[in-house]
């Protein structure tokens, strides 16, 4: 996939600079608020000196304002689009006299009307897809609105492939455990990570612990990981996944943490997907948790879009751009969704009621 041009590649605003109220375009520098009005709020476009360059009246077509949740498809939001040249933002609105309507613009092209607009009576459904958004009024057969030709169409058919691929796939609740030696060990880690207890966590280390790939997988390797300020948080969030159960004794059984790295479709390549681990887990439809939730992530698989080195401060400032399918593409948090082979602890058991041992903790593959 080629970058952005470079006139539009840095990003001045990032998530934590931007002035209240504002939403950063984290594609193109600049951003936009809304400032709402009795019943025609206003979208004010400012660039990466926070000049205004386009004001837009929303007539007669309040819009939602905070945090929107999962199922309400009104609000203003900044989409990104592959390759695309310009920043946008949609708005989504149900007029006060009834009726619906979504309105796209983009500043670079209008400064003071929409570029393109769909009316309905009932309902406005729309889907964004990686280089394009989808707008069905009342049920029809939907409209396009296209940014430009993408530069890298076969990457994003992959990317399309791979979202109805995962459509076919969904990750289950780890049951709770029957196995009194799998709960025990449940329980005693449990017990460690909310004590942040680092000595009891070692001493379930095996002597070959696997803690990175081209290490010398030792104990001090992982007593040095478990220093890392980062661990303890990450270790609850690997123990709240559940466990998996391997019961093949060949060389001893062994219990996965968190169950979705052994519960992982086999036809799924782990590289390209995430899923949601966290209950809040959802997909909006701009990167701000101000955008339209467009669907739930949770146990649910997302395919990631291609890295994009314009795209930079989109990571850094926490998000995860994705399709799952039918609902299309949008951003999650980082923190409520993680790859299948990011951190995982795998531990083993040689014999009926002998001591677990923890024989790998590491991300990557």
């Amino acid at each position: 996939m080629s970058s952005i041009p470079a006139w539009l590649a840095v990003a001045v605003l990032a998530a934590g600079e931007a002035p209240a109220g504002e939403v950063p375009f984290l594609a193109a520098p600049g951003g936009f608020t809304v400032e709402h009005a009795e019943s025609s709020p206003e979208i004010a476009v400012s660039d990466g000196q926070g000049r205004e360059v386009a004001r837009y009246m929303l007539r007669d077509c309040p819009v939602r304002s905070g945090a929107a949740e999962e199922g309400t498809p009104d609000g203003v939001f900044g989409p990104i689009f592959a390759d695309a040249a310009e920043p946008v933002v949609v708005a989504v609105c149900h007029g006060s006299n009834g009726g619906r309507r979504l309105a796209l613009f983009a500043p670079a092209r209008d400064r003071v009307a929409p570029t393109f607009v769909v009316a309905a009576v009932r309902s406005v459904a729309y889907v964004l897809r990686p280089d394009r958004i989808e707008v069905a009024a009342d049920g029809a057969m939907p409209v396009v609105w296209l940014p430009g030709r993408a530069a890298d169409p076969e990457a994003l058919a992959m990317v399309a492939e791979a979202a109805d691929m995962a459509n076919r796939h969904a990750l289950a609740l780890p049951a709770r455990p029957d196995d009194a030696d799998l709960v025990a060990l449940a329980g005693r880690l449990e017990a460690i990570a909310a004590a942040r207890d680092a000595e009891a966590l070692l001493a379930l280390a095996g002597p070959e612990i696997l803690t990175n790939f081209g290490g010398s997988d030792t104990p001090e390797e992982f007593r040095t990981l478990i220093a890392e300020p980062w661990f303890w948080e990450e270790f609850a969030r690997v123990l709240a996944g559940g466990a998996a159960l391997s019961p093949d004794w060949e060389d001893g059984r062994r219990a996965f943490f968190p169950a979705a790295f052994e519960a992982w479709p086999q036809d799924l390549d782990a590289y390209g997907y995430l899923y949601g681990d966290r209950p809040d887990a959802v997909l909006r439809a701009g990167p701000s948790v101000t955008a339209p939730a467009v669907a739930g992530l949770h146990l649910r698989i997302l395919a990631e879009l291609p890295y994009a080195e314009a795209l930079k401060p989109l990571y850094l400032a926490g998000w995860r751009q994705g399709c799952v399918e039918p609902e299309g593409c949008g951003f999650a948090r980082a923190e409520q969704v993680r790859s299948p082979i990011d951190w995982r602890a795998v531990f083993v058991q040689k014999v009926p009621g002998a001591p677990w041992v923890l024989e790998t903790f590491v991300a990557g593959d």
